[in-house]
């Protein structure tokens, strides 16, 4: 088994930026070591802490969420077939939960599988090759959606190349020619004015310029630096700030469509003869195509609240979809457990 870490820090501002890949043979299975930490300071290490790991498949809207283990001073989760059944690109959210100081730390990242890889007969891999494997593998997957864009980009600029290198050549004859003895004189000059300074002369783009959104004409700050442009039509075209205010409107309202709510699993409702028991509660808020991040509601009892975690390390995995959440577990809870559901993005 080949062991995958990742640090998520409290601070850093771009966690979707990270990514890695994870590869699974036939035989093996990958094991998924997270750190939490805020700067240099570790989080996660008291006794009352847990956290949970939230994935979904790209192009999926299902979201599964599991309970992570404490090992060596990391959360670890090993990726067996049950947990990532496919090849493909996983968005992954990390959830640490610190009960004492009531503190909720988020990271986001993403990973891959590889479903054609092998490791050696003997599992034997040194540690450059392994970090070779994933910087490798990350590359692709983070490559891999915008491959075909990339290719028509590098032919425009290949065209665009040997266009400036003909045009290139073409001043360096010409050049060669005046150095070589062409005789370039006054007389023989096209287009010469008469008089000094010329009695009269026109620029008709620079007259014609603008601070309007006119077609095939210079554009010119107004009085108050400003200038136009049309909507645009094509990818590479400048946005206006009515397109971004657009786009700010709907981020906007994507926050705002985040929703918390809570739901009851009881004792009596887990059905199956064996492993895995299965609960179906309805959620009228559930939406299937968002992140959940889950965890046992809060109780004030601290007897309560100790058989509630027992409760909720018996669940394996959560799947959230509209109007619905279905928890599986490997054993039966012994206590009544009501779940508190976040879901973003």
């Amino acid at each position: 088994m080949l062991d995958y870490g990742i640090r998520l820090d409290a601070r850093d501002t771009h966690p979707l930026a990270r990514a890695f890949s994870l590869t699974r043979g036939d035989r093996k299975a990958s094991r998924l070591k997270l750190w939490f930490c805020d700067g240099d300071t570790a989080l996660g290490e008291d006794t009352g802490d847990y956290a949970t790991l939230s994935l979904r498949r790209l192009g999926q809207s299902e979201t599964h969420s599991y309970l992570l283990t404490r090992e060596e001073g990391a959360y670890t989760l090993v990726l067996e077939e049950r947990i990532v059944p496919s090849g493909g690109l996983y968005m992954a959210t990390a959830t640490l939960y610190d009960q004492d100081e009531l503190r909720l730390t988020v990271g986001r990242f993403s990973f891959s599988v590889m479903e054609d890889f092998s490791l050696p007969e003997d599992d034997q891999l040194a540690q450059e090759q392994v970090t070779l494997l994933q910087q490798a593998l990350g590359a692709v997957a983070l490559m891999e959606d915008h491959a075909e864009q990339v290719a028509d980009t590098a032919a425009e600029a290949g065209d665009y190349a040997r266009a400036q290198g003909a045009l290139a050549k073409h001043w360096a004859e010409a050049a060669k020619d005046v150095v070589e003895g062409v005789a370039v004189t006054w007389e023989t000059l096209a287009g010469r004015p008469s008089t000094f300074p010329p009695a009269s002369h026109s620029h008709a783009l620079l007259d014609a310029a603008t601070s309007a959104p006119t077609g095939n004409a210079l554009a010119r700050r107004d009085a108050a630096g400003r200038m136009q442009a049309s909507a645009p039509a094509a990818a590479s075209d400048v946005a206006r700030k009515a397109e971004i205010d657009e786009i700010s409107a709907q981020v906007d309202a994507k926050a705002d469509a985040a929703v918390c709510f809570e739901a009851a699993l009881t004792v009596a409702g887990w059905t199956g003869e064996t492993a895995p028991y299965t609960q179906t509660v309805a959620a009228a808020q559930a939406n299937g195509d968002r992140v959940a991040l889950v965890s046992p509601a809060p109780l004030a009892d601290a007897g309560q609240m100790e058989s509630a975690r027992k409760a909720y390390a018996c669940i394996d995995r959560i799947v959230v979809s509209a109007g619905a959440l279905t928890a599986y577990a490997g054993k039966k809870p012994a206590a009544n457990l009501t779940l508190r559901i976040a879901q973003i993005g």
